[in-house]
């Protein structure tokens, strides 16, 4: 069946480094205990994703995180290798591409710069600057820890069947797409079950973003090399 839609994690699956770009705001901040002070409410379900998300906020303006730092950030990570290739390619077949993460929307459109034209949307909480100082924040429009409900919400808006998506992910909090009825990829896995074929229909570990096209197929064209 026809590829239409290719969805991606951001973290770890489009950049080399597998550390959130959460995590390297923390460290930045010298406030790992805080952070894991919060997600631990979150995940206790003590608070939910948006105050957790607000807490964040907070704690980051208070501590003076501001656009530079976040530039910064930017400036040092690396994107997988024929990132421009793999979306240009798509693009030329008519697949919509998007970006469901857990991370942080201007860090990543930034990331991408031109290559951010390429989507059709990025589903992650962002973070607004004025005058170089944080701002504000806007919460996404799912909880993206709960990827299946972002996924399902793409087959229904796109009126498209299942197994014309295609998620690539890396982690263990991507390993409820399945249920969707999507085709899963898991690429360079971080804490990812792999090995299970139930939730993972196809696996690989690689350095170039290349190596997923043999997963994707197109009307006119099997798009492995």
């Amino acid at each position: 069946m026809q590829t239409k839609v290719v969805i991606f994690d951001f973290d770890g699956t489009l950049t080399i480094s597998k550390s959130s770009t959460w995590a390297r705001i923390w460290d930045k901040l010298n406030a790992k205990e805080v952070d894991e002070k919060y997600y631990l409410m979150f995940k206790e379900g003590k608070i939910d994703y948006n105050t957790w998300l607000e807490c964040c906020f907070k704690e980051f303006k208070q501590r003076g995180y501001n656009e530079n730092d976040l530039n910064k950030l930017v400036a040092s990570m690396k994107l997988i290798k024929d990132i421009d290739y793999v979306f240009d390619f798509f693009k030329k077949h008519d697949i919509k591409i998007f970006i469901l993460s857990g991370g942080i929307k201007t860090i990543i459109q930034r990331a991408l710069g031109k290559m951010a034209e390429y989507l059709t949307d990025i589903e992650a909480s962002n973070f607004l600057f004025e005058n170089g100082e944080l701002s504000a924040f806007i919460a996404p429009m799912l909880n993206p820890e709960n990827k299946q409900e972002y996924v399902s919400h793409i087959i229904k808006s796109l009126k498209v069947n299942p197994k014309e998506v295609v998620f690539v992910g890396n982690g263990k909090n991507d390993e409820t797409v399945y249920l969707t009825g999507a085709n899963t990829v898991c690429l360079n896995p971080d804490d990812a079950d792999f090995s299970n074929k139930e939730i993972w229909h196809d696996f690989v570990e690689t350095e170039t973003l290349k190596d997923i096209l043999p997963f994707i197929t197109c009307q006119k064209e099997n798009l492995s090399l």
